[in-house]
């Protein structure tokens, strides 16, 4: 904060904080002046709504952990290893005003609180948390009823084999107001940390992403390419299994 305040005090010129001294009624008045016009007041309307939010967003995630420690039987309770919820509490202070990642940290930490739970939970989980996007965490929330989903890559056939238009997405409506770009790279990122990985495989409802309103979209950037779709099959790992079952709230 003083920083910012220091650049902008000299921005103006000694003649100009000079001028405003001068036609003060006193240094305490001039000081008011200048921090007025070096928009300090806007600073400290914007570091309140970030606190505000950020005292929200704590009683939040206290309140996520008290209803998981609830739903615990109490011969399952158990002291959670250091190794997860040491690291766990010390990474949730950076992300702790996205829900979703938020509701992540706090669904790992109870994991490990249950005995009956806690062998599933690992202390990568927290390093693979701190690299999720929301959008990430929900693709991931998708797979409450299924283990697969069909994805697409937008292709150009050429003479010599394809070439890639578009790398893989997801349709589905949970996703409708993401873009495809998004969607692409939340499903890239999830495949290089090992959650989901992308199969060849039948897929029965291929269709679906012919008439999706944003695949045909999408299809018209590329006309002139003469676009097609390849269907494949994305799995969640057993790596992402456990994740899921420890991390994520369905």
């Amino acid at each position: 904060m003083g920083e910012i305040i220091s650049d902008a005090l000299m921005s103006f010129g000694a003649g100009f904080a000079g001028a405003a001294f001068s036609n003060a009624q006193g240094p305490g008045q001039a000081l008011d002046d200048i921090m007025t016009m070096v928009g300090f007041e806007k600073l400290h309307e914007v570091a309140e709504r970030k606190r505000v939010k950020r005292e929200y967003s704590v009683q939040k995630y206290k309140e996520s952990l008290a209803q998981g420690i609830i739903s615990i039987d109490e011969g399952n309770l158990q002291d959670p290893p250091l190794s997860i919820v040491g690291p766990a509490l010390e990474a949730s202070k950076y992300y702790i005003e996205e829900q979703e990642l938020r509701e992540m940290f706090s669904k790992l930490i109870t994991t490990s609180m249950d005995k009956s739970k806690g062998m599933i939970a690992h202390p990568s989980f927290v390093e693979i948390i701190k690299q999720l996007s929301p959008l990430d965490a929900n693709i991931l929330k998708s797979f409450k009823n299924t283990m697969t989903h069909p994805v697409a890559k937008i292709i150009s056939i050429r003479p010599n084999g394809y070439f890639e238009l578009n790398d893989y997405f997801i349709v589905d409506e949970l996703f409708d107001n993401q873009s495809i770009i998004d969607v692409t790279k939340s499903i890239a990122n999830l495949d290089r940390l090992g959650l989901i990985k992308i199969s060849e495989g039948i897929i029965e409802n291929e269709e679906y992403f012919m008439e999706h309103p944003n695949v045909k979209t999408h299809l018209e950037m590329y006309k002139q390419e003469s676009p097609v779709l390849k269907v494949n099959r994305l799995d969640v790992t057993s790596y992402g299994v456990g994740f899921i079952n420890s991390c994520v709230r369905i």
